[in-house]
Protein backbone atom coordinates (compact mmCIF):
# COMPACT_ATOMS: atom_id res chain seq x y z
CA UNK A 1 0.00 0.00 0.00
CA UNK A 2 1.37 3.43 -0.60
CA UNK A 3 0.85 6.27 1.21
CA UNK A 4 1.25 8.69 -1.13
CA UNK A 5 -2.77 8.15 -2.78
CA UNK A 6 -3.51 11.67 -3.66
CA UNK A 7 -0.10 12.67 -5.10
CA UNK A 8 -0.17 9.54 -7.18
CA UNK A 9 -3.24 10.66 -9.27
CA UNK A 10 -2.05 11.82 -12.58
CA UNK A 11 -2.86 15.30 -13.19
CA UNK A 12 -4.17 13.86 -16.72
CA UNK A 13 -7.23 12.53 -15.23
CA UNK A 14 -8.50 15.94 -13.58
CA UNK A 15 -7.65 17.75 -16.82
CA UNK A 16 -9.43 15.27 -18.67
CA UNK A 17 -12.45 15.50 -16.38
CA UNK A 18 -12.73 19.01 -16.88
CA UNK A 19 -12.39 18.88 -20.46
CA UNK A 20 -15.09 16.30 -20.42
CA UNK A 21 -17.25 19.51 -18.22
CA UNK A 22 -16.89 18.08 -14.56
CA UNK A 23 -17.55 20.30 -12.07
CA UNK A 24 -14.52 20.83 -8.59
CA UNK A 25 -16.98 18.69 -6.80
CA UNK A 26 -17.62 15.69 -9.24
CA UNK A 27 -13.37 15.89 -9.31
CA UNK A 28 -13.25 15.38 -5.87
CA UNK A 29 -15.93 12.70 -5.85
CA UNK A 30 -15.18 10.33 -8.88
CA UNK A 31 -11.27 11.16 -8.85
CA UNK A 32 -9.85 12.02 -5.66
CA UNK A 33 -12.12 10.06 -3.29
CA UNK A 34 -11.36 6.50 -4.95
CA UNK A 35 -8.01 7.83 -4.95
CA UNK A 36 -7.28 7.83 -1.43
CA UNK A 37 -9.85 5.12 -0.29
CA UNK A 38 -7.46 2.37 1.04
CA UNK A 39 -5.35 5.10 2.56
CA UNK A 40 -8.39 6.96 4.52
CA UNK A 41 -9.81 3.57 5.35
CA UNK A 42 -6.22 2.91 7.41
CA UNK A 43 -6.17 6.18 8.93
CA UNK A 44 -9.84 5.48 10.36
CA UNK A 45 -9.15 2.43 11.49
CA UNK A 46 -5.41 3.38 13.06
CA UNK A 47 -7.21 6.51 14.45
CA UNK A 48 -9.81 4.68 16.01
CA UNK A 49 -7.72 2.22 17.97
CA UNK A 50 -5.85 5.34 19.48
CA UNK A 51 -8.57 7.19 20.70
CA UNK A 52 -10.15 4.03 22.58
CA UNK A 53 -6.81 3.54 24.25
CA UNK A 54 -6.54 6.96 24.92
CA UNK A 55 -5.12 7.09 28.42
CA UNK A 56 -3.55 10.66 29.25
CA UNK A 57 -6.53 12.87 28.43
CA UNK A 58 -8.58 11.48 30.73
CA UNK A 59 -6.34 11.44 33.55
CA UNK A 60 -4.93 14.76 33.02
CA UNK A 61 -8.62 16.23 32.96
CA UNK A 62 -9.95 13.98 35.67
CA UNK A 63 -7.16 12.18 37.94
CA UNK A 64 -8.08 8.93 39.24
CA UNK A 65 -11.67 10.27 40.13
CA UNK A 66 -13.74 10.47 36.53
CA UNK A 67 -17.62 11.53 36.36
CA UNK A 68 -19.41 8.37 35.13
CA UNK A 69 -19.46 9.75 31.75
CA UNK A 70 -16.03 10.07 30.68
CA UNK A 71 -14.89 6.49 32.91
CA UNK A 72 -13.12 4.74 30.51
CA UNK A 73 -11.30 1.36 30.43
CA UNK A 74 -7.64 2.65 29.76
CA UNK A 75 -8.24 4.59 32.74
CA UNK A 76 -10.61 1.68 34.84
CA UNK A 77 -6.78 -0.18 34.03
CA UNK A 78 -4.80 2.38 34.98
CA UNK A 79 -6.67 2.86 38.56
CA UNK A 80 -7.32 -1.18 39.63
CA UNK A 81 -3.82 -1.65 38.73
CA UNK A 82 -1.62 1.12 40.27
CA UNK A 83 -4.15 2.57 42.81
CA UNK A 84 -6.09 -0.39 44.25
CA UNK A 85 -2.89 -2.29 43.74
CA UNK A 86 -5.11 -4.99 41.94
CA UNK A 87 -3.14 -6.48 39.29
CA UNK A 88 -4.73 -9.17 37.96
CA UNK A 89 -8.19 -7.14 37.73
CA UNK A 90 -5.94 -4.75 35.83
CA UNK A 91 -4.46 -6.92 34.19
CA UNK A 92 -7.58 -9.21 33.21
CA UNK A 93 -9.03 -5.99 32.25
CA UNK A 94 -6.19 -5.18 29.89
CA UNK A 95 -6.64 -8.76 28.16
CA UNK A 96 -10.35 -8.31 27.56
CA UNK A 97 -9.25 -5.19 25.72
CA UNK A 98 -6.25 -6.38 23.78
CA UNK A 99 -9.38 -9.01 22.70
CA UNK A 100 -11.65 -6.63 21.59
CA UNK A 101 -9.53 -4.30 19.82
CA UNK A 102 -8.30 -7.03 17.98
CA UNK A 103 -11.92 -8.53 16.75
CA UNK A 104 -12.61 -4.81 15.85
CA UNK A 105 -9.92 -4.32 13.63
CA UNK A 106 -10.69 -7.87 11.84
CA UNK A 107 -14.05 -7.26 11.52
CA UNK A 108 -12.84 -3.28 9.99
CA UNK A 109 -11.00 -4.79 7.32
CA UNK A 110 -13.25 -7.38 6.94
CA UNK A 111 -16.22 -5.21 6.13
CA UNK A 112 -13.98 -2.83 4.05
CA UNK A 113 -12.24 -5.71 2.22
CA UNK A 114 -8.79 -4.42 2.93
CA UNK A 115 -5.93 -6.34 1.69
CA UNK A 116 -3.01 -6.20 3.49
CA UNK A 117 -0.26 -5.35 1.14
CA UNK A 118 -2.57 -3.87 -1.56
CA UNK A 119 -1.28 -1.40 -4.14
CA UNK A 120 -4.10 0.76 -5.43
CA UNK A 121 -4.38 1.47 -8.68
CA UNK A 122 -3.82 4.79 -9.53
Amino acid sequence: MTFDSLQGVAPEIYEAARVDGATRWREFRHITLPAIRSVSQLLVLITGLWTFNDFTTPLVMFNTAPPSAANLISLQIYINSFVDLNFGLGAAMSVVMIAVLVVATFLYIRLLHMNVGEVPNV
